[in-house]
């Protein structure tokens, strides 16, 4: 009897100290909003957004006049955490939006051709939207003398 209470107590006792060593696991905290940029004529406005919220919804929630060129945005892009849109608008002069424009579009920008453009279409696909011309940098095969070379002709 008295090794049945010993063994019992030790066995116990190992649960306890193995209960201790554990470690819980922490869940990630869910975010239950994203924060967007919205550039519309030089005037910066941010926006809380449910997640999933597609460019037409964002849209929608601000004043905008006729004056959008929306063929250059696609309306069922969903939108992601930090990201900067900039709104083309018809009358200025042109330029080509590295976070909206299609792949023809991109190749009209200085030594960007096909395969350049691809990856810059995978890149904003895969990690999200450019939040300043600078970041293009970081897509393969854009180095700071392809950048200065496109640099005058691209907007957000």
């Amino acid at each position: 009897m008295k090794r049945l209470f010993l063994l019992s107590t030790l066995f116990i006792s190992v649960l306890f100290l193995i209960g201790f060593s554990l470690k819980p696991y922490r869940i990630k905290e869910y975010n239950d909003s994203i924060d967007v940029l919205i550039i519309y004529k030089d005037q910066e406005t941010p926006l809380k957004l449910d997640p999933y919220t597609t460019i037409e919804s964002a849209l929608n929630l601000i004043e905008l006049k006729d004056d959008i060129d929306y063929t250059k945005l696609n309306m069922n892009k969903i939108l992601a955490h930090k990201d900067v849109l900039n709104i083309p608008i018809k009358t200025e002069t042109a330029c080509i939006s590295i976070n909206t424009s299609t792949l023809e579009e991109l190749t009209q920008l200085k030594g960007v051709g096909e395969k350049t453009a691809l990856t810059i279409i995978e890149y904003r696909e895969t990690i999200g939207l450019f939040q300043t011309l600078e970041d293009i940098m970081n897509v393969k095969g854009i180095g700071p003398a392809k950048f200065e070379k496109m640099v005058e002709s691209m907007c957000l």
